[in-house]
């Protein structure tokens, strides 16, 4: 079966939608935004042959008391930055190495409930998985 040459996908108004062939393997990844709402699109992922260094992240007073969940700093190769897009459409073609790859879309409009000073609102899609093992 004949793998697509990308996937699409489109948020107009708020909605998306993926679009690929079913038990197909896509490519690349593409991303239309209107123009005001997206002037950055970083494709995120992790190559294979990755360093699995990481160390144990502990609250500032150094006890791990009350934590529920391993939290863990990894190196910089899981979730590095694969490209940066800038404008409303950003395509990303698969080299064939990475284990995964997703798009985070950073918005310069200012999030109303932000938590830091100066955040702004941003979208994440799905992560879209490669070839490599």
């Amino acid at each position: 079966m004949p793998l697509p040459d990308r996937l699409l996908l489109m948020a107009p108004r708020g909605k998306s939608r993926w679009r690929s062939g079913a038990n197909e393997i896509p490519k690349s990844l593409a991303i239309v935004i209107g123009a005001h709402r997206a002037p950055m699109t970083n494709f995120i992922g992790t190559r294979k042959g990755y360093d699995t260094a990481s160390e144990p992240l502990l609250p500032p007073d150094g006890k791990a008391a009350g934590r529920t969940e391993p939290h863990r700093r990894y190196s910089k190769d899981v979730g590095a930055v694969l490209a940066e897009v800038p404008g409303p459409h950003a395509a990303y073609t698969m080299r064939g190495d990475e284990l995964y790859v997703r798009a985070k879309i950073i918005s310069s409009k200012p999030k109303p409930n932000a938590s830091v000073a100066n955040e702004v609102e941003c979208a994440w899609t799905q992560p879209l998985a490669g070839t490599a093992k």
